[in-house]
């Protein structure tokens, strides 16, 4: 079994990333609002067919996540049944955890960034909304004692 101040060393990497992401794309969202601000709109048509674009984006990302995410986590279970780690299973299974959870905020960070870059291009704030919404959902994800423990209980059966 781990104890909490371990766990909480393994983490530090994880949240240092997190606050990166999330601090990288509060910043760009902010310039992009003072290029915009000082630039002429575009054309409507543009507008509309770069929002659907990204619409498609987060639709996939949405669709695709849960999918990965299942394979991968089917592919960790079979690889522990086949050959358990050594004493703590949480930081044996630490990494594959961490990676499943970078994918996810990476991939949530894509579909920020994109609409980001269509409202610089387009300046139509249902863009920057898009990003908004992408930036939440990001800083949700901050990275928790708690998620690694479900992992590793969901990987190895076992609850601590």
């Amino acid at each position: 079994m781990i104890s909490p101040k371990p766990l909480a060393k393994l983490l530090k990497t994880p949240r240092i990333i997190w606050a990166t992401l999330t601090g990288g794309l509060l910043a760009f969202g902010l310039a992009a609002g003072k290029i915009v601000a000082i630039k002429p709109p575009p054309s409507p048509n543009s507008a509309n067919a770069m929002l659907l674009v990204c619409a498609v984006l987060a639709a996939s990302c949405l669709l695709l996540y849960p999918l990965l995410r299942a394979a991968l986590m089917r592919s960790i279970q079979r690889q522990w049944e086949a050959a358990p780690g050594q004493d703590d299973p949480a930081t044996d299974l630490f990494p594959r955890w961490m990676t499943i959870w970078l994918i996810g905020a990476a991939m949530t960070e894509a579909v920020a960034l994109f609409a980001i870059v269509i409202f610089i291009v387009t300046g139509h704030m249902l863009a920057m909304a898009c990003a908004a919404a992408g930036w939440l959902v990001l800083a949700a994800q901050v990275p928790r004692e708690s998620s690694v423990r479900r992992f590793v209980q969901n990987t190895t059966g076992q609850t601590w």
